[in-house]
């Protein structure tokens, strides 16, 4: 290495002087073109000492959370270690060795490891760029030491994936290969297995689960190919150790149901998957590479006490059977036919079973038959199940005896045989009713010659695990009436007795219909069929009959009777929006009296956690809506062709207002769709609602809940804010611990509107009476609901409003900075509300900003103060120098802070600017500082 200058050596000397510097000179260094250069000048100035690898440390002064941060020395080395590994250079790598071996190895005063990720995957990268052989196999047992921290060490498996892996199964001698398998059983190695007899959990490894994973996808067959046997017996070994002992180790295909790859392993269990794959994939290359001794450890597999191992066996003799039908044949017994070989065994038995010459068809012939010797009884039965399953296999496979067997066995058996026979268990899921049973011509086709009802109601459907067939045929029912209404119309008139769920298939087609003939593929008269079904909605609901009948439950979820009156009032909902089809006297009372039969005979809400989402996909509630869209579409014709629509409302007024009148503490849709349409009614009638609004919003309770809840949903207007302060509902909801959650925050947002509005007072009214401890929340969730309005137009009333609730925040949370800085954090944003601040607003925007990365807030704050920079560079070096006493930064966004203090130091503030580089950069400087730090330092 080339001999220092003076300046350089006085570079390493000031790099020695605080972490400061070092994190600058590490930085500087590692842009050099021969950064080796310097090893020894650092080495020796004690740089790479261990005590200086950074411990967790608390994340602020309140404790909250750990930070760690990173050792830039390590960037460093690393940049070192590429130039060795670009060289070959042995003798640079063994002195990168030796640094990371003193570093790894250190312990401190009590006997314990620094425990740093960065570090721990810096060194392992270092090890995988240097040359093989400057890494002993005594070295190679950090490993252990960089898996074993407290933190996730996913970092380091990757680097040991791309770096010693790698590097070392490219050099395959015999000390490579020595110090690959140690390497190989450190980094598989399991955690102890705290699940008892639990057969669903995972396995736990010591190595982060994916990026294992990844690392055996990416060398497992080559460890096979090269590594050879030491390397396949230690992933064996550990999948044995994975899959258990006794009654869990006999269970394999529980956790893995197939060797190779197949839907039904399970891809949440990354450490058993990884390690069958891995084993099973060694063994393959090494069987590839050496046919003989590989064929040797197949054949112990086959034998092995662990049905895992012996499972990974038959796949392999099944995967390469002209080598390894002597193998198999040489192990197999009676034993081999064990039901937890079934998935393996199977297959080969049904791939290979042709290709067998007669003494071995006779031999597994024998195996299967002798299934069933000496068991009696349940056992007897269960047995010959298996024996089924094996001869299923087999039978077809051009063997007139297995043939036989198979028809014998299976003769008087109550089951079929499975979908999936080569499986214990089959997991599968379908959506859906499934295939139709009949066409949808063929329905139109019954439909017009009168014989739809006998087609759909004397069907009786076969039974199918996963499907539906009654259900898919009133599917295709609906379809069909959607596409030929005209063959359908003459059963609406309901002369022929047909069931409830034929009528529902009816029904929902031809609305469908409807709603397709009123856009641009006007092919029916919509208004004509629409008047059908009105007529056929009016007859089914106005029975008495209808409404009194049992409903019978069933698991098929086929319609029944309650599934009409919901799509009988969906229609109406539907009429009502639209304008252009008719809406005459005879119309609108066929809707209500369908509406009021709905209202009338279906159950209101007791109980919701979330009573409008409960509301609307309710019987009552959908009937309630459809009310609603019958007011709305009646005011809205009357205000087309009338002086108003006060008259009309003064018609549906009683109904409304007996919704109200429930007794008891239910109906709670009435209570939530109230609300969520407050808007609506305010255009009907505002009098109204203000006089009704206190029961709209019953004091307490869960109708009181529900109301809040619907609140939430409806549209924010000062007429809206207005009518609920007639009934203190603002208050009521945010004085209270009655109601939290989304209506709660809706709520705030709500408040926090009216008071950009100039409705509410930031202090002696409601706003004034939220500052306080028990309500932090609150007002924490209104300051950024304010804070989102700050690229709003919004006028400049409204500015200095907003700018004052943003001082009336500060100073609220500055009063205890160390539990409140989440408020601080939120109004630092508030800078964007007038580009520069003036004075009396910096004021408090200083105090705020150091705490704006505490939700995220950088990026958005950078945006103002680069603005603020362009007009006036002195004010944003005062917001610069607050964001520099927060927590520590890490990454600059798009370059804003870089951008923004340049424009600072080109008003003549190069060293103020240079100085708060200097504050930010107390765990590293900044990536894009660097070079403005070295510029402005010149």
């Amino acid at each position: 290495m080339a001999e220092l200058t003076k300046n350089q050596k006085g570079l390493v000397a000031l790099m020695a002087v605080n972490d400061q510097n070092a994190a600058q000179g590490f930085n500087l260094l590692a842009t050099y073109e021969r950064p080796e250069d310097f090893l020894d000048e650092l080495v020796h100035a004690g740089m790479f000492s261990p005590e200086k690898n950074p411990s967790p440390r608390p994340a602020d002064a309140a404790g909250g959370g750990l930070f760690l941060p990173s050792w830039p020395a390590m960037d460093y080395l690393t940049r070192v270690g590429k130039v060795a590994s670009a060289r070959s250079d042995v003798s640079l790598g063994t002195q990168l060795v030796g640094i990371v071996r003193a570093i790894s190895a250190y312990r401190d005063g009590n006997g314990d490891r620094i425990d740093n990720y960065y570090t721990s995957a810096a060194s392992a990268e270092i090890f995988g760029l240097v040359p093989p052989q400057c890494v002993t196999l005594a070295d190679i047992e950090f490993v252990a030491d960089w898996l074993g921290g407290d933190w996730n060490n996913g970092m380091v498996v990757k680097e040991l994936d791309d770096g010693l892996f790698t590097s070392h199964l490219r050099q395959p001698a015999e000390q490579s290969r020595t110090k690959l398998v140690r390497l190989l059983e450190i980094v598989t190695s399991l955690r102890p297995d705290v699940e008892g007899s639990d057969l669903s959990g995972k396995a736990k490894s010591v190595a982060d689960p994916y990026w294992l994973e990844q690392l055996l996808k990416h060398h497992a067959s080559e460890i096979g190919r090269i590594v050879k046997e030491p390397g396949v017996s230690c992933l064996m070994t550990r999948t044995e150790e994975a899959f258990g002992v006794g009654d869990k180790a006999e269970r394999s295909w529980m956790r893995r149901p197939a060797v190779e790859e197949h839907e039904q392993n399970h891809d949440w269990d990354h450490v058993r998957n990884a390690l069958v794959v891995a084993a099973r994939d060694s063994l393959q290359a090494w069987l590839a590479a050496e046919p003989g001794a590989a064929s040797g450890y197949v054949a112990r597999a086959l034998a092995s006490p662990h049905q895992i191992v012996r499972r990974i066996g038959i796949h392999t003799c099944r995967l390469n059977w002209a080598l390894l039908s002597g193998v198999f044949f040489g192990q197999m017994n009676q034993d081999t036919f064990r039901p937890g070989h079934l998935h393996e065994l199977y297959l080969l038995l049904k791939q290979h079973f042709a290709d067998m010459d007669d003494p071995e068809r006779r031999k597994v012939l024998d195996a299967i038959a002798a299934l069933t010797v000496g068991e009696q009884g349940a056992d007897l039965e269960q047995a010959r199940y298996r024996q089924r399953n094996w001869l299923h296999a087999i039978q077809g496979r051009g063997n007139n005896e297995a043939d036989v067997a198979f028809a014998r066995v299976s003769d008087g058996m109550d089951h079929e045989i499975r979908d999936y026979p080569d499986f214990l268990s089959y997991h599968q899921m379908s959506i859906g009713a499934g295939p139709s049973p009949v066409e949808d011509a063929e329905i139109i086709a019954a439909a017009s010659e009168g014989r739809l009802v006998q087609l759909v109601d004397e069907y009786e459907p076969p039974f199918h695990p996963l499907a539906s067939p009654r259900k898919a045929l009133l599917d295709s029912v609906a379809n069909a009436a959607t596409r030929s209404p005209g063959d359908f119309l003459r059963y609406l008139d309901w002369a022929q007795p047909m069931s409830r769920r034929l009528q529902y298939a009816l029904l929902a087609g031809l609305g469908e219909a409807v709603k397709r003939a009123e856009g641009s593929e006007r092919h029916i008269d919509a208004d004509a069929l629409a008047d059908t079904l009105l007529a056929a909605y009016g007859t089914l609901l106005s029975d008495p009959a209808f409404w009194s009948e049992v409903v019978d439950e069933n698991d098929d979820f086929e319609p029944d009777r309650d599934w009409i009156p919901p799509i009988v009032v969906e229609f109406v909902t539907w009429l009502c929006s639209k304008d252009d089809l008719r809406f005459d006297e005879t119309r609108e009372a066929q809707c209500v009296d369908v509406v009021r039969s709905a209202l009338e005979q279906t159950e209101g809400l007791n109980d919701a956690d979330d009573a409008l989402t409960a509301a609307i996909n309710s019987p009552r509630g959908k009937a309630l809506e459809a009310l609603f869209a019958v007011l709305l579409r009646v005011c809205r014709d009357a205000d087309r062709c009338q002086d108003g629509h006060a008259e009309r409302w003064e018609e549906f007024r009683p109904l409304l207002e007996a919704e109200l009148q429930h007794v008891g503490t239910g109906h709670l849709e009435v209570y939530a769709l109230m609300a969520s349409r407050i808007q609506q009614l305010l255009y009907v009638d505002a009098d109204w609602v203000t006089r009704n609004i206190s029961s709209m919003f019953p004091e307490g309770g869960s109708r009181f809940r529900a109301a809040v809840i619907g609140l939430g949903y409806a549209s924010s207007s000062a007429a809206i804010y207005t009518t609920l302060m007639a009934a203190d509902v603002p208050a009521r909801v945010l004085l209270s611990n009655e109601i939290d959650g989304a209506a709660r925050d809706r709520m705030i947002e709500r408040v926090a509107l009216a008071y950009i509005w100039g409705q509410e007072p930031i202090d002696g009214g409601l706003i004034g009476r939220l500052f306080d401890e028990a309500h932090f929340d609150d007002v924490r969730e209104m300051a950024r609901a304010v804070g989102r309005w700050t690229d709003q137009r919004l006028s400049e009333d409204q500015r200095v409003r907003a700018l004052a609730f943003g001082a009336r925040c500060a100073a609220f949370a500055n009063d205890a900075p160390a539990e409140r800085k989440s408020l601080l954090a939120e109004v630092a944003q508030y800078l964007a509300f007038r580009l520069p601040p003036n004075a009396e607003d910096l004021g408090w925007l200083l105090t705020a900003t150091p705490f704006v990365t505490e939700h995220h807030g950088l990026y958005e704050f950078m945006e103002s103060a680069a603005q603020v920079a362009e007009t006036e560079p002195k004010t944003a070096l005062k917001l610069m120098q607050a964001l520099a006493k927060g927590r520590p930064l890490h990454y600059d966004h798009e370059g804003r802070i870089e951008r923004t203090l340049r424009l600072i130091a080109a008003d003549g503030l190069r060293v103020e600017v240079v100085r708060v580089i200097d504050q930010m950069s107390e765990n590293g400087v900044l990536p894009g500082l660097l070079a403005l730090y070295e510029e402005l330092a010149r």
